[in-house]
């Protein structure tokens, strides 16, 4: 490993996110232990490295909770403005459930379902692809923790979704559909034409369209996720963002046939990724994918060397400033750690990495769900080829293909 590798200070950031958010003496001990093992390599340009980077990001998380735990109380019976992007309105029977980043009270994401008295106002706002604006008035409450020990944490899980507060007992003043949207708006407008446009395909090539290229998850994907948990291939989801990769190099063929300067297609490239990235839906797994691609082309644009290994590295470190939650719920676990799995390999058989995938996730998701599938290294290394080189690109070809 690379003396001056960013893995000791990434580690020890992750485990100061366990313990600053979630108050668990585990992460303490883990702390402790890794910074002296950190000292104990007797590298100083490991260990200041370390220390700088966390206490970088022990202020940062200590702003952020006290930023939560501000408006940890309850609020009731106040007007609330919401903007609200289109591609996320859930329209439901009798009105529509959101998630709304933008608020005029604490600024911090919401979920709430809103009632819509009128069909034809219920068909309006679900069917439109610009922005909306709500007044409502309702109660703000944070979302409630666990009662009992070892039941499901739906908080942790909203957490990892930046959604912090909800709101109850909502009744809707009045909404505007804004005419002029930004470049953002925009971009989530066609994510939901997108959308729309993947109903008309069977399932479960709808869902798979749905999930795999743009993020969303469909009720076919909710009810087979228990399925995938339980045969230990949920990760295909997680460390998956195989589509990110076939997409930057269609963008090569491209310009390449073309005969295309191989500077602008490389500028092509690093400026379109983070449209995608809105467009897939901003999962933790594609955050992944995109971020570390778009590492590596600048990286490699202003001839600065970085391993692939201090790439994964910074990815995690950009993703936890901006989502301290991301490996407190097993989305990120799996996506981050199976993939430094991977990049840790060296040339190894498809069995070993099997087996080291299987090792990894056995105590995630034993922790997450209690149980495990005494088959997963089978179906891993039957499934996961299939995966990778034929479902992902027929899902690309049917969601090209109108």
């Amino acid at each position: 490993m690379n003396e001056v590798s960013f893995i000791w200070a990434t580690v020890a950031v992750f485990l100061l996110s366990g313990l600053i958010f979630t108050r668990d003496k585990i992460f303490l001990l883990l702390l402790i232990i890794w910074l002296i093992r950190t000292i104990c390599l007797k590298k100083l340009t490991v260990v200041m490295q370390a220390l700088l980077i966390s206490v970088c990001f022990f202020i940062h998380f200590s702003h952020k909770a006290n930023s939560i735990n501000t408006y940890n109380q309850s609020r009731s019976d106040i007007e609330i403005d919401l903007r609200v992007y289109p591609d996320e309105i859930k329209p439901m029977e009798d009105g529509v459930s959101i998630r709304a980043y933008t608020n005029n009270v604490n600024r911090k994401g919401l979920q709430v379902f809103i009632p819509v008295k009128t069909v034809d106002d219920l068909k309006k706002i679900s069917k439109t692809q610009k922005v909306v604006e709500f007044k409502i008035k309702g109660n703000i409450e944070p979302l409630e923790r666990p009662t009992n020990i070892n039941q499901f944490d739906f908080r942790r899980i909203m957490y990892g979704k930046a959604v912090y507060f909800k709101v109850s007992k909502a009744s809707l003043i009045e909404y505007n559909i804004l005419t002029k949207n930004s470049l953002i708006a925009k971009i989530h407008s066609w994510r939901k034409k997108l959308l729309k446009r993947c109903t008309k395909l069977e399932e479960p090539l709808q869902s798979y369209c749905m999930g795999i290229i743009l993020g969303e998850q469909t009720d076919y994907l909710k009810e087979n996720s228990t399925k995938l948990r339980n045969m230990g291939i949920i990760h295909l989801f997680c460390i998956s963002g195989l589509h990110v990769f076939y997409f930057i190099k269609l963008i090569e063929i491209v310009f390449t046939r073309f005969k295309i300067k191989r500077e602008t297609m490389e500028i092509t490239q690093i400026g379109v990724l983070p449209l995608y990235f809105i467009l897939g839906g901003g999962s933790t797994s594609l955050f992944r994918a995109v971020v570390l691609v778009l590492v590596q082309l600048i990286t490699k644009k202003i001839a600065i060397k970085v391993s692939t290994l201090d790439s994964w590295c910074l990815v995690l470190l950009v993703n936890l400033w901006l989502n301290p939650f991301v490996l407190l719920q097993m989305g990120g676990q799996l996506s981050y750690l199976l993939s430094f799995v991977l990049i840790m390999q060296q040339m190894e058989n498809s069995w070993t990495t099997g087996i080291k995938l299987f090792l990894v996730e056995l105590p995630i998701i034993l922790f997450s769900t209690y149980k495990i599938h005494l088959l997963t290294m089978v179906f891993n290394l039957i499934i996961v080829p299939i995966f990778s080189s034929v479902i992902v690109p027929i899902v690309i070809v049917a969601f090209a293909i109108p």
